[in-house]
């Protein structure tokens, strides 16, 4: 089944005014015209007309897509609209499907048996054949880590990227013949209204209709980022001195950029930079620090909670019993990870700091080698290497709870640690985990990990949960 942008123009376009003489009720562009002219990414021509028919300059779709992202979105970022999406429509554009929402490929890519090239994008993936044909056609060639990241949000920059490709390495010229004015309002609608993946429902590569991009594991509840910006959050809120379960986990309202979960609060960061946490506040570590500054990056620990804000200062807030806040004063940090007694960072010239508890010597950052991401847990933390090899340090053995610090050998495109254990993502995207949970009887209990590939994966006390390659959220033990 190919995957079509748009189906049928619904009834009720047709008791709608028509704004253009040239575009008819009965127009297959006519509802997606209307809209755009409403919302402001078309003015048409002087003349009252819109030319649905005339074909599409790269300079107009360049124009159309930036105008969508500035005056509707009013972002840099598309919450609803993927990487993968991206490739689904331009392929329709290719194929000339895009009008056709029952078009019947000859063969699927997946039935023809065609090689896998991104280990993220699976044949059974809704995205899968266009993306393929996307890298095989030269409009992307995916990450440096071989992944190509489908369900990432698509941000103005690469889909202007991506549209000026198509235009420069599939045409070869500044116009499509077989692009016209009207279909670009059509994808612009079809993107809007959070149906660019509909047209085929009925097939299994179909993408599931409540996606996600991120998750964040704390002690007895996880919240996981939609692809719409809001949040997901489930589980319990347990007391640190007790264990006991001192009530469901909320979710706020509002539309967020990342997330973060500790022990009995979570952490987010908003569509404008501003961070906000919710849950347990004993310590204040559910209260940042003036509410309008603007972060990048945010993590919740055990009592605490840290935050990368502008020029790449680490800010932390709340328990400071073990030093845990008492981040370093120098600018330039890229990444940040709030462990249970202690917090790691990355700076952007590849070394990293520690601060906090060391009794184990989990604060004992690495002093050689050049790294991208840090994972702190109870007694270890580990960092991801720019080879994308990983280095762990601190302890392997706190009574049952052994083989922390034992890294997997091979490459790898992101990390995490719970409070015994770790989870890395392949760069084949299979998740990998070593140590134990914190449930485990005794030592030869591991972590069970569901087959599949993967996005994004955290790590908590004793779950982990992942996002797979179709942005469903994947818990396990």
């Amino acid at each position: 089944m190919v995957m079509s942008v748009v189906v049928a123009v619904p009834a009720t376009a047709v008791a709608q005014g028509q704004r253009f003489s040239d575009v008819p009720a009965d127009h297959y562009a006519f509802e997606a015209v209307e809209w755009a002219a409403e919302v402001g990414v078309t003015a048409g021509y002087t003349d009252g007309t819109f030319k649905p028919q005339r074909p599409l300059s790269k300079r107009h779709a360049v124009v159309f897509m930036e105008r969508y992202y500035d005056e509707i979105l009013g972002a840099e970022e598309s919450q609803d609209f993927t990487r993968g999406d991206m490739m689904v429509i331009l392929k329709a554009i290719n194929d000339g499907t895009l009008r056709d929402a029952s078009a019947e490929a000859a063969g699927s890519a997946a039935e023809e048996g065609a090689t896998q090239r991104f280990p993220d994008v699976p044949a059974d993936h809704y995205a899968f054949e266009a993306v393929e044909w996307a890298a095989e056609v030269g409009v992307t060639a995916g990450y440096t880590d071989g992944t190509f990241k489908p369900q990432r949000p698509l941000s103005k920059r690469h889909a202007v990227v991506f549209m000026e490709r198509y235009y420069d390495e599939i045409l070869g010229a500044e116009e499509s013949q077989d692009f016209t004015r009207g279909d670009m309002m059509v994808i612009l609608k079809a993107i809007n209204d959070g149906n660019s993946r509909d047209g085929a429902a009925t097939s299994e590569n179909t993408a599931p209709a409540d996606t996600y991009t991120a998750v964040a594991v704390g002690a007895g509840h996880d919240c996981a980022l939609r692809t719409d910006g809001t949040l997901n959050c489930e589980g319990v809120y347990f007391d640190n001195d007790t264990g006991q379960d001192i009530g469901a986990a909320e979710t706020p309202d509002g539309t967020f950029i990342a997330v973060a979960a500790g022990w009995n609060h979570a952490c987010g960061l908003r569509t404008d930079g501003t961070a906000q946490c919710w849950g347990a506040n004993t310590d204040g570590q559910a209260r940042p620090p003036r509410a309008r500054i603007q972060f990048s990056v945010i993590d919740a620990g055990n009592l605490h909670s840290c935050a990368i804000g502008l020029g790449g200062r680490v800010t932390c807030w709340g328990s400071n019993t073990l030093g845990q806040t008492e981040s370093p004063a120098r600018p330039g940090f890229v990444a940040i990870d709030a462990g249970i007694w202690h917090t790691c960072a990355v700076h952007r010239d590849g070394s990293i700091s520690c601060w906090g508890d060391n009794t184990y010597g989990q604060a004992d950052a690495p002093k050689r080698g050049r790294f991208s991401d840090v994972a702190a847990g109870a007694t270890h933390s580990c960092g991801l290497r720019t080879d994308a090899t990983i280095s762990c340090w601190g302890t392997s053995n706190v009574g049952i709870y052994v083989d922390q610090t034992e890294a997997p050998e091979g490459t790898f495109t992101a990390i995490s640690a719970g409070a015994w254990h770790t989870c890395a993502i392949r760069t084949d995207a299979t998740i990998i985990c070593w140590g134990h949970r914190q449930d485990a009887e005794d030592a030869t209990a591991r972590t069970s990990i569901p087959d599949g590939t993967y996005t994004a994966v955290s790590a908590g006390w004793s779950v982990t949960c992942a996002i797979n390659n179709r942005g469903e959220l994947v818990c396990f033990w």
